[in-house]
Formats: structure tokens, C-alpha cells, sequence
């Protein structure tokens, strides 16, 4: 500017627009105003203030044309202003529209970019839980198939204990899970096998289900309380003794109970054994 104004006109339209905005920015922009009416110094503000003074700055430069075509004394001069104002604020106004809208088209791109980027983020979430997931069915089928076949192997049931001469042996099922014995640990034999191998070394059959009631009642221990660890052996054992079983012996014998000795019997058996399981009943 090559003059210094004395007024300020402010428009009753430009008055309720600066009216609408927050108190804290109308104080901004009407110190923008003044201090640009008459100093011409461009004031730095923020955006939303900077916005509302671009829109005010063509109506001050108009004004301000008219009191400097007024000062010269000249309608042309005058009239010669109103246009540049005319024109300054047109190019003003369009630059500010140009400015808004580079900042709302920037705006969208950001937000298309944001929705694209959470939408492949979502995704790839999506599928590392359905491959975890795959993963751990599979490890679980597996286990599952090894668990089965552990369970399907080879395995002698276990016969009840009873008094009878004819023995049910169970019937285990898909749904009944059979045993697992370990290796190295008595399995208590069957009758019919304890009358096969009595038949080799030279045993009857009664004496042979003799033998099996007796230590089936005895939970298979021997008479001095330690566990059978080899029913054959026992088997081996009985037929050495078989010729010193008393009558009534033979009768608790089929009976399942167990057979009482007398002390002078006892002590004639002991001896001096000290190793219990080397005693032939």
C-alpha cells in the first residue's frame, strides 16, 4: 500500500459470518482485519482463522481501493481500483477454493488409503488364526491316532477270581480299553494253560485246577507273602510237594482256602533256609 487508510468497513454479511465461529478465533480474526486494514502487513494465523480472513480480504482491499481512488480526486482512478479489487478478490477466492479443495481431495485419498491398508491387515490376521488353527486340528488328529494305536496293542485279559471250574474269560469290546502290561510284570495265567503245561511235566488235571484255585485265592502270592513272579515255576514246585498233601489239605486246596501247617511241620521245612522263596510247599 502507498497510503495509509483512516477507516475500516465492515459489511453486516462479513459481521455474522465472523459471528458463527468460536469466540477464541474471532478475537484472531478481527485482529487480522485490523492490523491488515491499516498496516497491509498479511497476517500468519491458523487454519481455520486463515480460512475465514482469506474470505474477508476482498471486501477490505475493495474498500480500501475506494479510499485510495477517493485521495487521488478521480472517478477513473476509482474506477480503475474497484476492478483490480474486483480482480484481486476474484483470484483470492479462487485460490482459496483451490486450496480447500487440493486439502479435502488429499483428505480422501488419506482415508481410502487408511480403509485399504486396516481391510489387508484384517485379512492377513484372518488368515494366520485359520492356518494356526488347521495346524493344531492336525496335531490334535495326530495325537489321537497314535493314543489308538497304542491301545490296540496285543494283550492277555485278566480272569476274575473265582472258585469254578469253568472260567468266563471277558469280552472286550471297541468302547472297553484293554490293559497295557508292561513287560517285565506277572500276568496271572489262565486255567487252560496252567492244564497245559501241568499235562508236560507229567501233572493231572485236577491237580493242575488244584494248583490254580489255590494261588487264585491267594491273589497269587506265594506263602510267604511275596508276589509270584513265575507261575510256571510254582507249577514245577507243586508237582515236587504234590505227594505230601494231607487229604484235607487237597479238599481247602480245591476249595481256595489256604493249607495250615503245625510248627513241627513248619520247622521241618525251614530249616536253615533263610531264602523263603527256595521252600517247596
Amino acid at each position: 500500500m502507498d497510503f495509509k487508510s483512516n477507516r475500516i468497513t465492515l459489511f453486516l454479511e462479513l459481521y455474522e459470518a465472523i459471528s458463527k465461529l468460536p469466540v477464541s478465533i474471532q478475537g484472531k480474526v478481527y485482529k487480522a482485519v485490523i492490523d491488515y486494514n491499516f498496516t497491509g502487513i498479511m497476517p500468519k494465523l491458523d487454519t481455520t482463522a486463515q480460512l475465514a480472513f482469506d474470505l474477508i480480504k476482498p471486501s477490505i482491499d475493495m474498500s480500501l481501493t475506494k479510499q485510495r481512488a477517493g485521495q487521488a480526486g478521480g472517478y477513473q482512478k476509482a474506477t480503475n481500483g474497484v476492478a483490480e479489487g474486483k480482480q484481486d478478490c476474484s483470484s483470492d477466492l479462487a485460490d482459496s477454493k483451490q486450496t480447500l479443495s487440493k486439502d479435502v481431495a488429499g483428505a480422501k485419498q488419506r482415508r481410502s488409503r487408511s480403509v485399504a491398508n486396516a481391510k489387508q491387515t484384517d485379512s492377513k490376521d484372518l488368515a494366520e488364526v485359520k492356518q494356526e488353527l488347521s495346524k493344531s486340528v492336525a496335531e490334535g488328529k495326530q495325537d489321537c491316532s497314535s493314543d489308538l494305536a497304542a491301545f490296540s496293542l496285543p494283550f492277555s485279559p485278566t480272569p476274575p477270581l473265582t472258585n469254578s471250574k469253568s472260567l468266563s474269560i471277558p469280552k472286550y469290546t471297541r468302547e472297553c480299553v484293554p490293559p497295557i502290561i508292561p513287560q517285565g510284570i506277572f500276568t496271572p495265567p489262565q486255567v487252560e494253560e496252567v492244564i497245559a503245561v501241568g499235562k508236560e511235566i507229567g501233572l493231572s488235571e485236577q491237580s493242575c485246577r488244584d494248583f490254580y484255585n489255590y494261588y487264585s485265592a491267594q491273589n497269587w502270592h506265594l506263602n510267604s507273602g511275596l508276589p509270584m513272579d513265575n507261575w510256571r515255576s510254582g507249577l514245577e514246585r507243586w508237582r515236587r510237594t504234590e505227594g505230601k498233601f494231607t487229604q484235607s489239605d487237597k479238599k481247602g486246596a480245591e476249595r481256595g482256602y489256604e493249607r495250615n501247617y503245625t510248627k513241627q511241620q513248619l520247622d521241618s521245612m525251614l530249616g536253615d533256609t533263610e531264602n523263603f522263596d527256595d521252600i517247596e510247599l
